[in-house]
């Protein structure tokens, strides 16, 4: 079984669009032609971003849940653990 987290895409390069465009044109306005895919050794690949992890941290969901269930019904605020398990389950396993 795979020990790797859940990246949830998103749609669109919001926090390094610049990189990928400088990648694209270096590669674009090369005069080499490239065989394969050897184009991808021509930009460094580590600064493009195509995903993102959309989420909360584990400290603002324990918060807004039991915000919540203070509202609701305090009798039914769930322990710290139950919320981690629930919070896990979301955002970090696949």
């Amino acid at each position: 079984m795979s020990r790797s987290k859940k990246h949830t895409s998103y749609c669109g390069d919001k926090k390094n669009k610049m990189d990928k465009k400088i990648a694209n044109r270096k590669i674009r306005r090369s005069k080499e032609t490239y065989p394969n895919k050897s184009y991808r050794k021509k930009s460094e690949s580590y600064d493009i971003c195509d995903f993102c992890e959309v989420g909360v941290s584990f400290d603002d969901y324990y918060s807004s849940v039991v915000n919540y269930w203070m509202n609701v019904d305090p009798s039914k605020v769930p322990c710290k653990k139950k919320c981690y398990q629930d919070w896990h389950k979301k955002y970090i396993r696949k």
